[in-house]
């Protein structure tokens, strides 16, 4: 898991499909009670269904404190196995033992854990073994179906079971509405209101995945900020993991495409390979030896739908990859390379992201977190340059 899912995951607090747990005894010593509470939350969050849900150990239930998890016991191996003997059906779980060099204050040098269940077919789960101590006042019993109601977990009524026996969701009653009501609001208000909107929450989305702002006084370094003598409204964020620097360039948003206006995006992915002196600011103070790869793509918000027919033909010299519509440039022009001249080019990318069919804000914003993070492990976009 990277860290800025993690972030999300925190941001987003206690909900039905997270629950944060400071510590977590399971598998460490005989006792009962961290094994019964585990098995307890794991069945809730697998009657979430298709959605993934995580317990978070680490993190206290506020979300404001952290601490190190000690528990060696707590492995993929162990939960597996665990899972198989305790729950029925056994469902889908997946641990993170996590420690991130890079993270804030707050969580640096602290090893986190993180159990992923599901996302997963929906059918019904239930514990498959007693859990009871009297003395340890724990009295989870077989057959029992545990579900998560908000932030708690809970004992399932029987219309509830019969809600998750037929394949309904147990939340969609109040997400669907919320859903239903955001798209309402967006599609009533104007063109100009709605881009407006999604030119905003675009930099908010990806600041929430790592990205930062380049200052207002780099922009100018990046060509091109001009298309047919017209002043492109262009934002650029821009993040660093390993050795890449990832550049995302937002266009403002679009009612639509036709294909010469696909077309008239061409000049902007015809880039050649990054030169380093002619790079930002941000990127350059991290020194060659840090950044051996940039990738620049080029972000395009449309509020209508974009045929990915009409998008290939547009750029035939262009590949589709990933989700939504992906493209990115398989010959970039070589300006030539030479292994003394430290200014020269390196190995770089040039991609088009079109995110169409906007329905509403959130919709919009879930997107960009899903499609952007799956761009992100895209590897077969960066283009070597040929050393001379």
């Amino acid at each position: 898991m990277e860290y800025s899912k993690f972030q999300l995951l925190l941001r987003e607090g206690e909900s039905y499909r997270v629950d944060f747990k400071i510590q977590c005894d399971a598998f460490a010593s005989g006792d009962m009670a961290p094994r019964a509470e585990l098995a307890k939350d794991i069945c809730a969050m697998a009657n979430n269904g298709y959605i993934a849900s995580y317990i978070i150990i680490g993190v206290s239930d506020d979300g404001q404190d952290f601490r190190s998890v000690s528990n060696q016991k707590l492995t993929d191996d162990n939960l597996q196995d665990f899972c198989k003997k305790a729950i029925f059906p056994p469902p889908k779980v997946k641990v993170y033992r996590k420690r991130w060099k890079r993270a804030s204050l707050a969580h640096v040098a602290k090893e986190f854990v993180i159990i992923q269940v599901g996302p997963q077919r929906r059918q019904v789960f239930r514990l498959a073994q007693d859990f009871i101590n009297y003395g340890e006042k724990i009295c989870y019993r077989r057959n029992e179906v545990w579900i998560r109601r908000g932030a708690t977990t809970d004992l399932a009524t029987p219309e509830e079971i019969c809600r998750i026996a037929s394949g309904q969701p147990l939340q969609e009653d109040k997400e669907d509405e919320q859903r239903r009501l955001d798209r309402e609001v967006f599609a009533r208000e104007s063109e100009r209101e709605r881009k407006n909107a999604i030119a905003g929450s675009a930099i908010t989305a990806l600041q929430e995945i790592g990205y930062s702002q380049l200052p207002r006084r780099e922009w100018g370094e990046l060509f091109p900020l001009y298309h047919q003598g017209v002043v492109l409204p262009v934002q650029f964020l821009w993040k660093h993991a390993d050795t890449t620097v990832t550049l995302i360039c937002v266009l403002s948003c679009r009612t639509g495409m036709t294909s010469k206006e696909l077309e008239g995006l061409d000049i902007l992915i015809d880039w050649c390979f990054a030169k380093w002196d002619l790079l930002p600011q941000s990127i350059t103070k991290l020194t060659t030896r840090k950044v051996r790869v940039v990738r620049r793509i080029w972000l395009v918000p449309v509020l209508g739908s974009v045929p990915a027919s009409r998008v290939a033909k547009a750029f035939p010299s262009l590949r589709r990859s990933g989700s939504a519509l992906h493209y990115f440039r398989a010959d970039l022009r070589d300006l030539g390379h030479s292994k003394t001249d430290k200014s020269g080019p390196v190995a770089s990318s040039s991609e088009l992201l079109i995110v169409d069919k906007i329905k509403s804000v959130p919709d919009f914003k879930e997107t960009i977190a899903q499609v952007v993070s799956e761009v992100e492990r895209e590897k077969a976009t960066v283009i070597v340059p040929t050393k001379k």
